[in-house]
């Protein structure tokens, strides 16, 4: 037993944290947060797939209150559009890979995507600002906006203020 107690207590310390809980004070939303050391190691993103797969092909929930999982690639205060665009430019290069390569000879894909943006309990934010960014970081002559068969969905969701 003393060795379990040991290793809460070494999981209790701020350094060795691998996860963080932010309460947004929204009801029904919850976002846990990897610590940096451990985000090369834990693919959130292949964990949802995987527990919806798992789900779909066996008929069993694998998880208890869950029911919606959506990986965040950021998050940042709602007012600070500033921050915003510093953390959307990595992640829409990621998703959108052809805007670095507009300018090479390779072979770029066509990709088929949607925004969607939401807000909630948020009187102060602007959506044509959050909307108009992207567009302009997304190359529109290699992507087609289709609601329907999309391969990328952009969800912007503002909690509140």
């Amino acid at each position: 037993m003393k060795g379990l107690d040991d290793e809460i207590a070494n999981v209790k310390k701020a350094g060795n944290r691998t996860f963080y809980v932010f309460d947004m004070q929204v009801p029904g939303a919850i976002f846990i947060k990897l610590a940096d050391w451990a985000r090369p190691h834990i693919d959130v993103k292949h964990i949802g797939q995987e527990i919806v797969t798992s789900v779909k092909e066996t008929g069993e929930l694998t998880t208890r209150f869950v029911n919606r999982f959506f990986p965040v690639d950021f998050l940042c205060k709602a007012n600070n559009f500033d921050d915003f665009k510093q953390m959307a430019l990595p992640a829409l290069k990621r998703y959108f890979p052809m805007a670095d390569k507009a300018d090479s000879d390779e072979a770029v894909e066509h990709l088929q995507w949607c925004l969607e943006f939401k807000k909630r309990n948020n009187a102060k934010v602007s959506r044509k600002a959050y909307v108009d960014f992207i567009m302009e970081n997304i190359d529109q002559t290699k992507t087609s906006i289709s609601y329907d068969y999309a391969d990328v969905e952009v969800l912007v969701e503002v909690f509140r203020d």
